[in-house]
């Protein structure tokens, strides 16, 4: 039988003091508004998490959205029952025969909590006496263990109804999505840069994108993988933005003005005014990038140094400290990992030197710039994105 009720419970919320029912309702939006979208229950508060009574035919739907909605902890698909010990009894039995349908040896907890006091036992006692039942009418090979059970059966008594849940199935954690405000990402293609967003989605982030574009060399294939990577995260969070920004310009007055080692981290100079241009323009907070500390020529401190000393808004940098193997796990787990290992360079792999300086010092590029017009290039660029709103995959 499919799950009747959802226990949706969150962690970090509980901790917020007089702001908590700030973040619960903003939490409780994020479900109520799938929920609605797809029909699949309703939401409704109770001591301090969650219960989404669900229709049968989308409990599979809402436990795959509770997978994915940032602030929820944990969840617990159950039945609800009257809040009698008789129909506990047998609610108990039929949620564990559930668990174990070729009778195999088991062992299991009772762990029962009741908001309703004037309940004849307390919650040792019904744990006792619905162990005990279980023991007496279930098919032989069950067990009780309280320290490390195979399946914890979870109750709880409230005045008007009671629920029985098995198990519990992660969620992501973290805060509801734009409870901490938005961000701009600068968005690759790559595998890091979509793990970066999720990060800061995780955090309570909205993230939006901008993807800098040099279609003259590179044609589109690589801002069709930045459309799906954003698809992507938009299960997490919903719809994105997503900003265009035209740099084929720019790169060309590198190349024929500037020193050749010092073209990419002069690209991402450009990219780093135009990104804070734009976040501002649009209300963003900061900018995020991919960037991990000494994976590639243009990450190492003295080049991130000399990139951020022309941004004018917080740079976050979510992934600088992990291991690129721990990056890679995590874009599989978010989904990411597939279309960012398709084949579609980005832009910065145009006009990419032979020797790109690895310890840049900014007397030496703004000393290139000055070979340039960079209000102009900025200003162009600017005036040149196509925006564009990315609704998230199914």
């Amino acid at each position: 039988m499919p799950p009747s009720v959802f226990l949706v419970r969150y962690s970090e919320i509980a901790l917020k003091g007089g702001n908590r029912p700030w973040f619960e309702d903003a939490l409780a939006r994020h479900i109520r508004g799938f929920l609605k979208a797809k029909g699949a229950g309703t939401l409704r508060r109770i001591r301090g998490r969650f219960i989404i009574d669900a229709n049968s035919e989308a409990a599979d739907a809402v436990a795959a959205a509770l997978g994915r909605i940032p602030g929820v902890q944990n969840f617990s698909a159950g039945e609800r029952c009257v809040p009698e010990l008789q129909a506990l009894r047998e609610l108990c039995l039929r949620k564990l025969a559930g668990c174990r349908p070729d009778d195999r040896p088991v062992s299991f907890r009772i762990t029962a909590t009741r908001s309703d006091k004037s309940f004849p036992l307390k919650s040792g006692e019904l744990n006792a006496d619905v162990g005990a039942y279980l023991l007496g009418h279930a098919a032989p090979g069950l067990k009780v263990n309280l320290d490390d059970p195979d399946i914890e059966v979870q109750i709880e008594v409230h005045p008007k109804e009671a629920f029985v849940f098995v198990g519990k199935t992660p969620g992501p954690g973290g805060l509801p999505v734009g409870t901490a405000g938005e961000v701009l990402c600068l968005v690759s293609g790559g595998i890091d840069s979509p793990v970066a967003a999720w990060q800061m989605i995780r955090r309570g982030c909205r993230a939006h994108a901008v993807y800098f574009e040099n279609r003259p060399f590179l044609g589109r294939a690589a801002y069709h993988k930045v459309r799906k990577l954003l698809a992507v995260l938009g299960r997490f969070q919903g719809a994105a933005r997503l900003f265009v920004a035209p740099f084929a310009e720019i790169q060309e007055a590198i190349r024929d003005h500037c020193h050749e080692a010092f073209r990419v981290v002069l690209y991402r100079r450009f990219m780093m005014r135009i990104a804070s241009a734009l976040a501002r323009r649009e209300g963003c907070l900061g900018l995020v990038t991919g960037e991990n500390l000494g994976q590639v020529a243009s990450q190492t401190l003295e080049n991130m140094h000399a990139v951020n000393s022309v941004a004018d808004l917080c740079v976050y940098r979510p992934l600088i400290g992990l291991d690129k193997l721990d990056i890679i796990a995590q874009a599989e787990a978010l989904g990411t990992y597939g279309i960012s290992i398709e084949e579609a360079p980005d832009c910065c792999a145009v006009f990419l030197p032979s020797h790109p300086v690895t310890r840049s010092r900014v007397s030496d590029l703004e000393h290139n710039e000055s070979k340039l017009d960079v209000a102009g290039l900025v200003e162009r660029c600017l005036a040149g994105i196509e925006a564009e709103v990315v609704e998230a995959a199914e």
